[in-house]
């Protein structure tokens, strides 16, 4: 039976990852799951759920709350001007394709795979931002044709089993290629709806009946904290946006490695 001290520390902690989660998808347009999934997989551990769907709960619970964030930074920075819309409407069918894919895989990998797997591309993400260097590039141009369209499956399918909205991956996708971070933020918010929408029906399909999902539960989504976390993050996310175009570039990738670093290290504690 949980508790009512659990329960209110559980639904304070909720809310302080609604403000968090809003200003990250306004500062790195990456909808927050970031902070959302390793916060909810403590959380979910403090009311004692079941372990072998506490990760695939976090990671569905955070892509239903990224399609609200996403969409109200993107609209944020659009308003800018610093979206490339040709690159995001190249990606309309690659990215929900590996969302397709890593739906469907994520109804056969274990919790520990998925934190596994959400460790390993933080820190490869941190590094880089890090001791990034401008002799560290991929290319002049961002590659068009069969290549994009790889490249937008890879996006959407790490992104979905990760439970963020894409703006880590293709952050770190555009930066290689010679863009800037803030345009990269940008349209990294649009990424991040063409993921969270499939994505959140993909989880919900995945975890259809499961006995083991707690109170309020479609799926692997919890309804119950998609309603506490939505509202807050929604206030929040256009600050984020005034405090991304603030910001300098070098700035910018600074802060967003030490998070993404900060965030593996937090799930490599839970493995050992």
């Amino acid at each position: 039976m949980v508790s009512i001290e659990q329960l209110v520390v559980f639904a304070g902690a909720i809310a302080l990852g609604g403000v968090v989660s809003g200003l990250l998808a306004g500062v790195f347009g990456i909808g927050g799951g970031a902070v959302l999934v390793p916060g909810f997989y403590q959380g979910l551990a403090m009311l004692d759920v079941d372990e072998a769907v506490r990760m695939h709960v976090a990671v569905g619970t955070s892509l239903a709350i990224i399609i609200p964030t996403s969409l109200r930074s993107y609209q944020g920075h659009l308003k800018r001007r610093a979206v490339d819309k040709a690159l995001l409407r190249s990606f309309l069918i690659p990215v929900p394709v590996g969302v397709l894919l890593a739906s469907l895989t994520a109804a056969y990998i274990s919790s520990e795979g998925l934190r596994v797997i959400f460790m390993l591309i933080m820190v490869a993400v941190g590094f880089k931002l890090l001791f990034n260097r401008d002799s560290w590039r991929l290319g002049r141009k961002i590659p068009t044709g069969p290549a994009r369209a790889m490249v937008g499956v890879v996006i959407g399918f790490l992104s979905t089993l990760m439970g963020i909205g894409g703006g880590i991956m293709n952050n770190t996708f555009m930066t290689l290629y010679g863009r800037s971070m803030h345009q990269a933020v940008a349209t990294s918010s649009g990424v991040g709806v063409l993921i969270a929408i499939p994505g959140t029906i993909g989880y919900i399909w995945a975890g259809w009946g499961d006995p083991n999902l707690p109170l309020g539960s479609t799926g692997f989504v919890n309804w119950i904290a998609c309603a506490l976390i939505i509202p807050i993050a929604l206030v929040m996310t256009p600050y984020g946006v005034r405090i991304a175009h603030a910001l300098k570039k070098r700035h910018l990738e600074i802060v967003f490695g030490l998070f993404a670093l900060a965030v593996s290290i937090r799930f490599f504690v839970s493995l050992i």
